[in-house]
């Protein structure tokens, strides 16, 4: 427990992220996760009867997190303002910008997809990349948060239920409503290039004594993937474009949603982006296979209403 007196050793801790240029919102969770394991240890009895001043210790020490998490919440605050500020400039995003890695990046995927059908040799980098792109067909296309891709399990995948074109997928365990579970419908591409890296990656990704606890998604070391979130900020940097997260596209597509959508067709959207358990025990009896279909090429027709707009921007520039 000698950390607890080390304030110097924390404050260049967190230094050290910066010079990582990790970002404000990063860092605070951090932080956050600091703060939240020494109020663990204040419970631990054991702990405090070895040690009269450990309460004092702990509390300290919490203070001292707070005290250095004030100016990252200052940065914090200044890089969302950015942001609205250049939305007020610029416009919104549309989801065809927040999909703009997606498209930048299907020639690859489709080579590689190519290489993995005819069991030729495939680098450990393309490797990564195709399963960074499958992370992000989720969260990108399909508005899934991070902690759905992350829970997803094989016998999920292989639960899936083939309806009117589409695949549907439901992730059980997720860090979203803890009454409700996270559901898509993909396209049959889709799904095809999902069921490739199943076959043709993952399997090469096990090892012996590492567990993997059945999920879907493994790194390079074997175990379940850490952050779905920083594989999609990879995927992004890879093909040098500014990233979008997954909480920004769910946003937009909110946000399309309210300005295009019926009343039951909104219902239906926050149930397929996993919103609040209230929202999905007021409309759980829509939660059908057919309507998350339905949902899901909404969207699909949401993205081509978006690029339609954009095309007559430009002719009426023109």
């Amino acid at each position: 427990m000698d950390f607890l007196l080390k304030s110097t050793e924390t404050q260049d801790f967190l230094n050290r992220l910066r010079v990582l240029q990790m970002s404000p919102s990063t860092i605070i969770n951090y932080i956050k996760n600091m703060i939240r394991c020494v109020q663990y240890l204040k419970t631990r009895l054991d702990l405090a009867a070895a040690d009269p001043d450990f309460h004092r210790k702990c509390q300290a020490y919490i203070e001292l997190l707070n005290t250095l998490r004030k100016p990252v919440a200052k940065a914090l605050s200044k890089a969302t303002c950015q942001k609205k500020y250049h939305r007020f400039i610029h416009g919104q995003a549309t989801l065809h910008d927040c999909q703009r890695v997606l498209r930048e990046a299907k020639k690859d995927m489709l080579g590689i997809y190519g290489k993995l059908l005819q069991h030729q040799r495939v680098e450990e980098e393309e490797k990564t990349l195709f399963r960074y792109n499958c992370e992000a067909i989720l969260m990108l296309k399909h508005f899934q948060r991070p902690g759905a891709v992350e829970g997803l399990t094989v016998s999920e995948w292989l639960d899936q239920k083939r309806v009117d074109g589409r695949v549907c997928v439901g992730v059980s365990q997720h860090k979203t409503a803890t009454m409700q579970i996270a559901t898509f419908a993909l396209t049959e591409e889709e799904a095809a290039m999902l069921d490739e890296y199943y076959n043709g990656i993952r399997q090469g990704c096990m090892q012996d004594g590492v567990d993997d606890e059945g999920r879907f998604f493994l790194s390079k070391s074997g175990g379940p993937i850490s952050s779905a979130t920083n594989d999609l900020r990879r995927l992004h940097e890879h093909y040098k474009i500014p990233n979008i997260t997954s909480q920004e596209v769910r946003k937009v597509a909110e946000i399309a949603a309210s300005a295009n959508f019926s009343e039951e067709q909104k219902s239906a959207a926050a149930h397929y982006m996993a919103h609040s358990t209230a929202v999905a025990n007021a409309h759980y009896r829509m939660r059908t296979l057919e309507g998350i279909v339905a949902t899901a090429n909404l969207f699909n027709s949401l993205e081509g209403s978006c690029c339609h707009q954009i095309l007559c921007q430009g002719l009426h520039h023109l």
